[in-house]
Parts: C-alpha cells; sequence; structure tokens
C-alpha cells in the first residue's frame, strides 16, 4: 500500500525513530513529514497531479485508465445529453427553446442539440486550461 499526502519529501526511507516526538496520523503509520512545515516539499499532491503514477507499480497503466474513462464519460455525454436536451424541449420545460425538440429519420434523432452539444464542447475546448473548466463540467 502506499499513503500519498499532500507534500511529502519524496523520501522513500522517511520513518519514525523513537527519537522523534511524533504524534501526527503520519506518523503513527510510520511516516514523518514534519520537515515540510517548515520548508517546501518537491513531492506530494500539492506539486505533481500525476502522484498516482508515482506511486503505482506501472504508471502507464493508471494514464491509460484515466484516458479511457475521459473518453467514456465523453461519448456518453455527447450522446445521451442532446437525447435528454430534446425531450426537455419536447416538453416545452424551457420556452423558447422548441427549435431543439425536432428530430430527423426514423430514430428522432436529435440533430440540432448534436450541433448544440458540439458547439459547447468546442468552447470549452477552445479554453483550453483544463483546471479551469474541470470543476464546472465535472461528472463527478
Amino acid at each position: 500500500g502506499s499513503c500519498i499526502v499532500r507534500d511529502a519529501t519524496g523520501d522513500h526511507n522517511d520513518t519514525v525513530s523513537d527519537t522523534v516526538n511524533c504524534t501526527d496520523a503520519a506518523c503513527t503509520l510510520g511516516y514523518d513529514f514534519s520537515i515540510c512545515k517548515e520548508g517546501g516539499c518537491q513531492f506530494g499532491l500539492m506539486n505533481d497531479f500525476q502522484v498516482m503514477s508515482l506511486v503505482s507499480y506501472f504508471g502507464p497503466l493508471i494514464t491509460a485508465g484515466i484516458f479511457s474513462a475521459t473518453l467514456s464519460s465523453a461519448l456518453a455525454s455527447l450522446v445521451s445529453a442532446p437525447k435528454v436536451f430534446q425531450a426537455l424541449c419536447k416538453d416545452n420545460i424551457y420556452p423558447g427553446l422548441g427549435i431543439f425538440a425536432k428530430g430527423y429519420g426514423k430514430n428522432n434523432e436529435p440533430l440540432r442539440g448534436y450541433v448544440l452539444t458540439f458547439c459547447i464542447g468546442l468552447a470549452f475546448i477552445l479554453i483550453a486550461e483544463l483546471n479551469i473548466i474541470a470543476p464546472i463540467i465535472s461528472n463527478f
């Protein structure tokens, strides 16, 4: 197992000895990160967003999992959101947006909703700063 803290020293041998007076939760697990209180730490969640890759057995597997989850979530949102929006517009829940209620083809596909979803997605992509838009568009 691994322990990920906000500020870590990056030293794997950061264990507590009997001479150190340590009472924090990390100390009871055998780690002493108290040196981070006085100075900055170069590792930890505060300084490295890829900390799970650092502590995992095979880092690229973490990256592949993140990439797969992102694609799955994005595709689900791009396909399901226009259908839900079309149903809301058909029920006239949002007055003035009835133009998005019209469907096309035998399956009543919401093409206008797909275009709207594409435009919204493109706008967020053009912002190009993931740390700014993640709290806005996150599913989790």
